[in-house]
């Protein structure tokens, strides 16, 4: 289990800096945070391009199918909903 916890907590500290230096500060980043770090991600749902159809997965899930961004660029996020509130919508 202590394992699993290190890669986490590894892969969510590359998913912050790669955010940070792909986005920069703003709403999706502080969406983001807040789920990773104060709250928990499955609950987040969110919805991205993928090619000509939208996929809608939990935010964690999400952070592993991107591999930090390298296969799933930030601008392909349309949605990001929290117990169907909607908290970021890309017009």
């Amino acid at each position: 289990m202590c394992s699993i916890k290190k890669i986490y907590h590894t892969l969510t500290s590359l998913f912050t800096l790669s955010f940070k230096i792909m986005v920069g500060k703003g709403k999706i980043e502080e969406i983001f945070s807040r789920a990773l770090y104060a709250d928990n991600p499955k609950l987040y749902k969110l919805t991205f391009r993928d090619f000509e159809n939208h996929k809608k997965v939990s935010l964690d899930e999400f952070i592993v199918l991107s591999e930090n961004f390298q296969k799933i660029p930030a601008s392909r996020i349309i949605r990001i909903e929290l117990n169907g509130e909607i908290l970021y919508e890309k017009y």
